[in-house]
């Protein structure tokens, strides 16, 4: 299964400069997790944060905009949204977690376990709310 590297930088080239960084030993700010690939699956927690309908979310140009060549040995670098860094910095907890919860409801059968979805999206926030402060883009790295 890929692992994606949800990270905050300055801007696309720096971003796409990480791409065969240590992230660790770069001190970026980072949220690594298995599963959520952000064209697939973050579409649905953006969705959730502002009230916009899905299909709206995805015709945002950095909605998993690739920054890198996907073939570049098992690694790329993909945007995600400006809109989706500011609404997770800005929801307060329970906003949040409404937010979380509807967006595993789309993504996982019913009645299953909800707190893989609300700790992804709280590590997020966390990683929003930096990027947000230093004024950088969120992106995510994945890595086959």
């Amino acid at each position: 299964m890929p692992i994606y590297d949800y990270l905050a930088a300055a801007d696309d080239t720096a971003a796409a400069a990480l791409l065969e960084a240590d992230l660790t030993e770069a001190g970026v700010p980072l949220l690594s997790v298995k599963g959520v690939h952000p064209a697939v699956d973050l579409g649905g927690l953006e969705a959730a944060l502002t009230g916009l309908p899905a299909d709206e979310v995805g015709r945002d140009p950095r909605a998993a905009a690739l920054l890198t060549d996907p073939a570049h040995g098992g690694m790329w670098m993909m945007a995600l949204t400006d809109r989706l860094r500011d609404a997770l910095a800005a929801a307060t907890p329970s906003e949040r977690e409404r937010a979380a919860a509807a967006w595993a409801a789309g993504l996982l059968p019913d009645g299953a376990d909800t707190s893989g979805p609300a700790g992804f999206t709280e590590g997020l926030a966390d990683l929003a709310r930096t990027a947000a402060a230093r004024g950088h883009r969120l992106y995510c790295r994945a890595v086959l």
